[in-house]
């Protein structure tokens, strides 16, 4: 198991750096210092391999999320973590990663897209809920309405033909729109909190 893990770990970091298509198995047995059957042993081929590494990502992006919801002070401050996940992760990524799997890979991609909107969904009408629970949020709140159109706007920023990645920088959208966005959502008592956040960092978690 270590030494599926140790591929898992390695194709993930190459194929988010330097996208799917440019890593072949050769390059990625090369760079583990392995032989190339020694990864086919492993894995049958590179869509299998992909699918793991995925599962590997949504994995321990799962655990960060539950960590900072437990370890949050209030919705806010969740939301501004999650934020901060969200855009390391943005900045790391190759724009041809996306683009490889949804081209090369549509199966992988197709299944990885219904999964992320399930759950990004659950994840996020979640918020709003503890958000009106904790009085940040306004009280009449459609929370299921609300969280397809959030969905729909973060569908929105990671489709590079309505903005190319080259033009538009994922965290300043973030702060211009998403932001905006949720302060509509808020009480009287939720935008005096999210108003002191915007005057300090508290979208790095440790």
């Amino acid at each position: 198991m270590e030494k599926r893990q140790r591929i898992i770990e390695e194709g993930l970091r190459l194929f988010m750096k330097y996208g799917i298509r440019n890593i072949t198995m050769d390059e990625l047995a090369k760079h583990l210092g392995i032989s190339k059957r020694t990864i086919y042993e492993q894995f049958k081929n590179k869509d299998s391999l992909l699918l793991q590494c995925i599962k590997s990502l949504s994995t321990d992006q799962k655990k960060r999320i539950n960590r900072i919801m437990n370890e949050s002070a209030h919705v806010i401050d969740s939301i501004y973590r999650i934020i901060g996940e969200k855009s390391v992760m943005m900045r790391n990524l190759n724009p041809l990663f996306l683009e490889d799997m949804r081209k090369f890979h549509p199966a992988i991609f197709k299944l990885i897209h219904k999964r992320d909107e399930l759950e990004d969904i659950s994840l996020t009408e979640q918020l709003l809920i503890k958000g009106k629970e904790e009085g940040i949020f306004l009280p009449e709140l459609n929370t299921s309405l609300v969280t397809r159109f959030m969905w729909e706007m973060f569908r929105l920023f990671g489709d590079d033909e309505v903005f190319p990645f080259e033009q538009y920088d994922r965290s300043e959208m973030l702060d211009n729109i998403f932001i905006v966005f949720i302060r509509g959502l808020c009480t009287a008592n939720g935008i005096e909190i999210l108003e002191s956040y915007k005057h300090a960092d508290h979208t790095q978690t440790p």
